[in-house]
Formats: structure tokens, sequence, C-alpha cells
């Protein structure tokens, strides 16, 4: 029914689900765990507006994606602790929601813009280490070098 495009060529990589360009969310049935359904709702509840941290980097979005999803699927009892899925965007996710607090970091990603998030990392590194240690934080994550950002945390 969708034709080709993204919906034939992620399930054809192995995607399990994705939210599209029109803010649907879509979960491949014969291969996702409970726990996707969850995981692509909250990124359809996050901010997908060009302020959102979707836009200032994709792995981080997943990372605080499943921390979130793990935070739902623990209420609810699905899946386990950990799903098994974006551990190490997860687990850097995490640390910086110690960091900055987990009231700021779901302010930032579900409402917006992600500067709130980068404003409060400066806050807590001060200025002049914050500033320059953020994008290079941003930068490490953009190339999933989750080790290295991490120690920016």
């Amino acid at each position: 029914a969708f034709g080709k495009g993204p919906w034939e060529t992620k399930w054809k990589t192995g995607c399990v689900g994705f939210v599209g360009n029109n803010e649907l969310a879509f979960v491949n049935k014969d291969t996702a765990q409970a726990g996707t359904m969850i995981h692509e709702a909250v990124h359809r509840y996050s901010d997908l507006g060009s302020s959102g941290v979707i836009y200032l980097s994709q792995p981080l979005n997943e990372g605080i994606t499943e921390y979130f999803t793990q935070k739902v699927c623990a209420g609810v009892g699905i899946d386990g602790p950990d799903r098994g899925v974006y551990v190490p965007n997860y687990q850097c996710a995490a640390k910086l929601a110690k960091l900055v607090g987990e009231a700021t970091l779901a302010t930032s990603f579900f409402k917006g813009p992600a500067n709130v998030l980068k404003d409060a990392y400066i806050s807590k590194k001060g200025k002049k280490s914050g500033e320059e240690n953020w994008t290079k934080f941003i930068d490490y994550t953009k190339e999933d070098k989750w080790t290295e950002a991490a120690l920016l945390l």
C-alpha cells in the first residue's frame, strides 16, 4: 500500500520501526518487540521540529528516545530493563540525564528546543569548558563515539 520508498527500504535493511516524514509511526509486526511500539511512540511525541534533539544528533536522539522508552516499559512490565537496542546511546543519555536532570532532558526532548539541553549542560560544566565540550560531545555522538562522549558528562 505504501509503494517504494522509506517503508520498503527500511524493512530490507532490518529496521523494525521508524517514524516517517509524515510523523506516522511504522512497526514491523513480524520482527518488533512490544517495546518497539513504545519507542516509536516516544519519537512521535518528541519535538520533531527543526529545533529538536533529532536535528542536533540523530544517534543521541535515539539514546534519549530509548531512555524514556525504558522508563515506560519498566512501568508497564514489558521488555525488561534493557531491551538490547541502542545500548551505548541509551547509556550516554542516562548519564546526560543525571548531569542535567531528568526534567530538563524531558523538557528539551519533548517540548524543545534542544538548546534547553545545551544551556543546562553549559550551566553544569561552566561557561568556557561547557561550550567547548558541548560541541565535542555532540560531534562524538554523531560519530557513535560513545566512550568519548560519556567522558564529557
